[in-house]
């Protein structure tokens, strides 16, 4: 007789025969039973097998029991209900496996001492970490179909943020024009109309308030300093540049305050100037660079806004424009601590627009970008064994990434204007129900694709298949380019390829392989990670953007924005460079370096060396 049975974690409880036929009767009932007398008979067919195979003095397991269920459902005939049986089981494994996973996590944030992110290591920010945990968990294990959940965790692809699946965007671009007209309910904060300067610095904290409400990741402030002039003429004021200079200094201060807020998973501001020819806008320009330069955007542990300056023909590119002493002034600042990013756009070149400082290129009429989703090139190489094979992973990855945005696109699509108020207003939620059209709010919103590794896609691939294999780095871009064009007409969504990319992505994917293929480490043996740039010889519009290094020859390209590589030490008290072991500011002695990633700067601990 059967008296106690032991569980997963290794308790040993009292033995509950009606739990066997509560969970045979569970599973007739999801395909059509309604027999509880059989499921009882099976039961009892159940506990006979089990009495047989177990000791008297011995408790079976749980797994045991279940695998004798299955057994008895499938030798008496009933298939669909042992399938029904079996889907769930492995799902409720799969919520154990998650559970165990998480609690893991939750120790870890709690028994770490620091980290890369300091904010992430304080009180909030390591609850916040622990909820975006569990929200990526269920997004994972609950949410996302099976395939596009198994292509994440095994790194063939990653959906970024992932724990926003069904909540955020990824991105936005903020229009700051509307407020020159009249006030303005940012997210849920009632905004007046702009009047002077000190209320557009106000504004733009409110936006960063509400981006951070809606969880958004990234923010663009489009044109700061065309905004400032057309306030400034448009209000007759005429700021000294003393007052012009304090406003930059104090604009960067407090989106820096603003930006960070204790988060464990900060939000990226950036903002773009370098097109306004007017006094006022030049002077405002030159502030913020000089307020970078002289490192006095307050004390965080990173070294944000980031500015992308536009460069355009006519403007500020050639030495014979007016504005060239301004790019010159740009390009200094730039090299000393990486900030700020450029954009060139040519004659040609749609001015309006805009890019993200991770290199995503956005449209004025639609500027957001609901999420980004990465390939793993490469491992479609990797599991090939032939060219043919190679091509046929590209179409099923490419297609996978499609039902993937499509799926995401639905959900998001569906919240209401009410749900992301911010993300309505950039929208111009009013132009949507004009002429009695009710689109869906984020019906032509950009999803992106990101390609990582081309070029080591294609070094596998010639290593592979040999010589036969002679596609050039364009052609492959190019084919890369044709696939996307037909999912995105045939699903009619904004789908497009960018490389705007993830360091921390690339890592992912390539440690994973690493592991995984010996020849990952032959080709690769100093474990760099696989690369998320093409070379100057593609010719392929990546509609989506790109992110590129500033050239060290050659014609700068219209469309990339290019970020100038940095590794300094900096001061982890005051965020000041640093040019000995003590800061000169603050005359502490613990320093982190800045390095640029992902088109924003970053900071990396880094001890003193004794």
């Amino acid at each position: 007789m059967i008296e106690w049975v032991q569980k997963r974690d290794g308790r040993i409880v009292p033995f509950q025969a009606e739990k066997i036929a509560d969970a045979i009767f569970a599973a007739a009932k999801a395909v059509g039973g309604e027999d509880r007398i059989q499921a009882e008979v099976l039961a009892g067919q159940v506990i006979h097998l089990l009495q047989q195979n177990v000791l008297a003095q011995e408790a079976p397991t749980v797994e045991e029991i279940q695998d004798l269920v299955e057994k008895v459902l499938i030798e008496q005939g009933h298939a669909r209900t042992a399938k029904a049986f079996i889907l769930y089981r492995n799902q409720r494994t799969r919520i154990r496996e998650a559970k165990s996973e998480l609690m893991d996590i939750v120790s870890e944030v709690f028994q770490e001492a620091g980290g890369d992110a300091q904010l992430s290591a304080t009180p909030l920010g390591k609850l916040q970490r622990i909820a975006l945990a569990a929200s990526e968990r269920y997004s994972l294990h609950n949410l996302l179909p099976r395939d596009f959940s198994q292509a994440h965790q095994r790194g063939r692809m990653h959906i970024d943020r992932v724990a926003h699946y069904t909540t955020a965007i990824t991105a936005a671009v903020i229009d700051l024009r509307p407020l020159l007209a009249n006030c303005q309910l940012i997210g849920r904060i009632q905004v007046p109309q702009l009047r002077e300067i000190d209320d557009l610095e106000q504004a733009i904290q409110a936006l960063i308030v509400a981006a951070q409400s809606e969880t958004i990741g990234e923010i663009l402030l489009a044109n700061v300093d065309q905004v400032f002039t057309a306030l400034c003429q448009q209000q007759r004021l005429a700021p000294k540049q003393a007052e012009i200079e304090h406003f930059a200094a104090h604009l960067l201060r407090n989106v820096n305050l603003a930006q960070m807020a204790g988060s464990a998973e900060p939000l990226k501001v950036c903002l773009s100037i370098g097109l306004e020819k007017a006094p006022a806008g030049q002077l405002l320009a030159r502030a913020l660079l000089q307020a970078l330069q002289q490192g006095v955007h307050g004390q965080t542990s990173l070294l944000t806004p980031q500015i992308v300056f536009r460069l355009a023909d006519g403007v500020n590119f050639a030495p014979s424009d007016a504005g060239y002493p301004l790019t010159q002034l740009a390009q200094q600042v730039a090299l000393q601590l990486g900030n700020p990013s450029f954009v060139y756009l040519d004659s040609t070149g749609d001015t309006q627009a805009q890019f993200l400082a991770s290199g995503t290129r956005l449209d004025m009429t639609a500027p957001i970008l609901i999420s980004r989703t990465y390939v793993n090139l490469p491992r479609l190489a990797l599991e090939a064994d032939n060219e043919r094979e190679f091509f046929t992973n590209i179409d099923a990855i490419f297609s996978l990434v499609a039902k993937q945005a499509v799926h995401r696109s639905e959900i998001l699509t569906a919240l209401q204007p009410a749900d992301l108020p911010l993300t309505a207003s950039q929208l111009c939620e009013q132009h949507l129900l004009a002429a009695g059209k009710h689109e869906p709010l984020l019906k032509t919103a950009l999803l992106l694709l990101v390609p990582i590794g081309i070029e080591e896609a294609l070094q596998v691939a010639r290593h592979r298949f040999g010589p036969t294999f002679a596609m050039a780095e364009n052609d492959f871009s190019n084919l890369l380019n044709g696939i996307c064009t037909h999912w995105r007409n045939y699903y009619s969504l904004n789908l497009r390829i960018g490389l705007a990319p993830s360091a921390a992505v690339a890592r992912r994917f390539f440690t994973y392989d690493a592991n995984a293929f010996p020849l990952v480490a032959n080709l690769w043996p100093d474990g760099i990670a696989y690369s998320c740039t093409v070379s100057e010889a593609v010719q392929a519009d990546f509609a989506g953007g790109q992110l590129a290094v500033w050239p060290q020859s050659g014609q700068i390209r219209a469309g990339a924005v290019y970020t100038v590589p940095i590794n300094r030490p900096v001061c982890l008290h005051c965020g000041h460079l640093l040019l000995a072991n003590d800061c000169q500011v603050c005359q502490e002695n613990e320093r982190g370096v800045v390095v640029q990633e992902d088109g924003y700067l970053v900071l990396r601990e880094q001890p003193i060396a004794n």
